[in-house]
């Protein structure tokens, strides 16, 4: 028996148009741009972009589901906390559109976490996330650890099994030297008495002649 899939013509008041269209996508992202600006409303708009990631992560998680955080490229000099069940996604131009011409690489450098991190040099953490979460298109770079017995994490993961990674690069920098030993002014103790010698041998010397 054939099988037909049937598909009903919109009549021409039905059709989305583009400005609609996009007016649904801005509904369920939240765009974020080195140009723009933090504030307790940034993000709505393409035209009103959060300036950071992680102000942009953190509107987004104030909707049920979060919204989507759309990046342009551009270099984000921060230290990302995962929220659970957030979406980010890089790989647009200036503009907001995937693959455009302009700059899509969104790279995101870690810095010396001081706080949290304990000095630790950290890109992005994922910890304790129970919900999908995703990175998509992004390049994620930690810097060398400066002070002794640091490390450098590109991205530190810590019971979140729904973590996803898609078309990410990861390049951690270089942990610093370890912290030297701890010495003591506690003298060693002696050593053991050594055993008696051999009784010696005696021996005649015959002049030369």
């Amino acid at each position: 028996v054939d099988q037909f899939i049937a598909i009903d013509q919109l009549a021409p008041d039905q059709l989305i148009s583009d400005s609609s269209s996009d007016s649904i996508i801005e509904e369920s992202v939240i765009y974020v741009a080195t140009i723009g600006t933090d504030t307790a409303t940034c993000g709505d708009k393409k035209d009103n972009p959060c300036q950071s990631i992680s102000k942009g992560m953190q509107r987004a998680s104030l909707y049920m589901p979060p919204r989507t955080v759309h990046i342009a490229g551009g270099d984000y000099k921060e230290t990302l906390d995962l929220v659970d069940g957030s979406h980010l996604s890089g790989g647009f131009d200036e503009t907001f559109t995937k693959g455009g011409p302009g700059n899509t690489t969104v790279l995101i450098k870690g810095v010396i976490d001081l706080g949290k991190g304990g000095g630790q040099a950290v890109a992005i953490r994922a910890q304790n996330l129970l919900l999908e979460t995703f990175l998509e298109d992004l390049v994620i770079e930690s810097p060398d650890a400066t002070e002794s017995g640091i490390s450098s994490y590109a991205l530190y993961v810590d019971n979140a099994p729904h973590l996803s990674l898609v078309r990410c690069t990861i390049k951690a920098g270089n942990g610093a030297d370890g912290v030297d030993g701890v010495g003591t002014d506690v003298p060693a103790p002696s050593g053991n008495d050594g055993n008696d010698g051999f009784d010696g041998n005696n021996f005649a010397f015959e002049p030369l002649p």
